[in-house]
């Protein structure tokens, strides 16, 4: 079994495979329960394999949290259950279906409007709103299955191949959270300063990151042996610096630092169609000072420089008034200076977006 072909960041399973790193049962099995591509069918299979051909473990934390102390024993009853729930949720008797999806435009999930009296169904609208928005923006969906009268709830989270990948239902035993209860260390190359962002849809915030910290940075084996023991996969925290709304930079960590990869996008963006622009380049500026590439006063020229464009960009009003209302004003070289700006932004950003 290829077991770095299942971490969802390339740049992260391109390391571990330099290393030749080696993952234990439950690594293995937290690895392929955390894989977004793969259906959870598949994830059965594999954790089954794991199950035939590796030594079982026995963490500390599973014994803690009133479940058995052998991990194959758990994850062969929560395959079980897995399996239980998907089926329900095929059958679909006694259950209403819609769907939810969340963009790479805005941060909220959706839901539809419109109830489903199957699966099958819901799927099939399912690929239709995919197909629709083809092209201007990546969605992430899942299908919800309610009973009436009842809070009993099932998500199914989709893979792009419109796969069930991840079930959440209700539970009322520990047995559902076995992949969350151990805190795992996985290698990762990622080094103070380097411009990240995430490879799921785990968080509403989709844009990029400063590195600052990572939780094992620094830390002996006798440290990370300990964390093994005694925290859990909350714990596996990454901490940096992201750029909020208002144009200021913030503090905050994620936690799965394993499913981080590098950012190879646009600094600046602007929405098909629209004239919002997104803008990065304050976190560039943080990243390349923070490696030493710049001094700290080009830090600051640039954090200066950005929002003064970022307001100069702003100062536009929101729609066009005639070209004889700019200069009865006595502002039409701002006119001829914002055209110049949008034709810039058109050949630079968006050349196909005319």
């Amino acid at each position: 079994m290829d077991i770095y072909s299942y971490l969802n960041s390339k740049s992260v399973a391109d390391y571990c495979r330099s290393l030749g790193y080696k993952f234990n049962a439950y690594e293995s099995a937290f690895i392929i329960n955390d894989c977004r591509s793969i259906s959870l069918e598949e994830k059965h299979r594999l954790i089954e394999e794991i199950m035939r051909t590796m030594p079982d473990e026995h963490p500390g934390q599973l014994k803690r949290n009133d479940l058995s102390d052998s991990f194959f024993e758990n994850a062969a009853a929560l395959i079980e259950a897995e399996r239980g729930m998907l089926a329900r949720l095929r059958e679909g008797q006694g259950l209403v279906f819609s769907y939810k999806y969340r963009s790479d435009r805005f941060d909220d999930s959706i839901e539809s409007r419109q109830l489903y009296s199957t699966f099958d169904k819901a799927l099939e609208a399912v690929r239709a709103e995919n197909e629709d928005r083809e092209g201007r923006e990546k969605l992430r969906f899942e299908i919800v299955a309610r009973q009436p009268d009842s809070e009993f709830e099932i998500t199914a989270d989709l893979t792009n191949n419109y796969e069930v990948c991840q079930l959440e239902y209700p539970d009322d035993t520990m047995l559902s959270m076995l992949y969350e209860l151990v805190w795992v260390y996985i290698p990762v190359p990622f080094k103070d300063g380097d411009l990240l962002c995430p490879c799921t849809w785990d968080y509403n915030y989709q844009g990029p990151m400063v590195l600052n910290c990572l939780c094992y940075e620094g830390k002996d084996e006798s440290w990370i042996e300990k964390y093994r023991t005694r925290c859990d996969a909350s714990d596996m925290t990454a901490y940096g610096y992201w750029l909020g709304e208002d144009g200021y930079l913030y503090d905050e960590c994620v936690h799965d630092y394993h499913n981080l990869e590098y950012f190879t996008g646009e600094l600046c963006t602007r929405a098909p169609h629209t004239h919002i622009y997104t803008d990065y380049r304050l976190l560039k500026a943080v990243s390349a000072s923070m490696k030493g590439e710049i001094p700290t006063h080009m830090l600051l020229v640039a954090s200066d420089s950005i929002r003064r464009e970022r307001d100069y960009r702003r100062s536009f009003p929101g729609w066009d008034y005639t070209d004889e209302a700019y200069k009865n004003a006595g502002i039409e070289d701002i006119l001829a200076k914002r055209r110049l700006w949008e034709k810039y932004d058109y050949e630079r950003y968006n050349k196909d977006d005319k």
